[in-house]
C-alpha cells in the first residue's frame, strides 16, 4: 500500500507543478498584453464608458465616481483584500500620490466583488490616504472586462481614459501616463 501512495505522490506533484506554471504563464502573457494608452479622445471612450461613468458608494459614506473629478487628473486602482500584489500597487500609488501633489491629481481606490464590511476592515488596519469605494456586485469588472488584480486606469482632465493596466503599474510608467493626461 505505501508504495502505491509513493507513486501517485510522484506522479501528482509534477502535475500540480506544471498546472501551477501554467496558470502563471498565462497570466504574465495576458498582463503583459493589457496595457492600453489612448492616443485620441475617441480611442480613449470605445469599449471602456463604464471605466469613466461609474459611480460607487464610498467608507466615508455617498457615491463617488470619475465625473467627480473633471478638469482634474484622476488615478483609480482596481484591487481586492486578499490581493498580495495589490498591496505593493498601494505602496506604488502612494510614492505617485506624493510627487504628484498639489498638481491636480486624485486618486481612488475601488475594491471588487467585496463586502463592505470586509473592506471597510481592511480599510481601518491598512489605511488609504483617499477615498475607498467598494462594487460588492463586482459590476464594474464584469462590465468593463477587468480580469486581473489589481488594475490602475488614469483619467485624463477632460473625464477620457487614457491609461489602463491590468498587473503592476511602476513608478515610472505611471509618471509618464500622468504627465501625458495633464497636457
Amino acid at each position: 500500500m505505501l508504495g502505491l501512495m509513493e507513486g501517485r505522490s510522484s506522479i501528482l506533484l509534477p502535475l500540480v507543478a506544471a498546472t501551477l506554471f501554467s496558470g502563471l504563464a498565462g497570466y504574465v502573457g495576458w498582463t503583459l498584453g493589457s496595457e492600453i494608452h489612448a492616443d485620441s479622445e475617441s480611442e480613449a471612450v470605445s469599449g471602456h464608458a463604464i471605466l469613466t461613468e461609474f459611480r460607487l458608494p464610498s467608507l466615508e459614506g455617498g457615491e463617488i465616481g470619475p465625473a467627480d473629478y473633471r478638469g482634474e487628473v484622476l488615478v483609480v486602482d482596481f484591487w481586492a483584500t486578499w490581493c498580495s500584489p495589490c498591496r505593493l500597487q498601494a505602496r506604488i500609488l502612494e510614492t505617485i500620490r506624493e510627487e504628484f501633489e498639489g498638481r491636480g491629481v486624485n486618486f481612488l481606490a475601488v475594491s471588487l466583488g467585496e463586502a463592505e464590511g470586509l473592506v471597510r476592515t481592511f480599510a481601518e488596519e491598512n489605511p488609504f490616504p483617499y477615498p475607498v469605494l467598494y462594487d460588492t456586485e463586482d459590476a464594474i469588472a464584469t462590465q468593463a472586462e477587468i480580469y486581473a488584480l489589481p488594475t490602475v486606469m488614469v483619467v485624463d482632465r477632460s473625464g477620457n481614459l487614457s491609461y489602463l493596466q491590468s498587473g503592476l503599474s511602476d513608478v515610472p510608467t505611471l509618471r509618464e501616463a500622468l504627465e501625458s493626461a495633464a497636457l
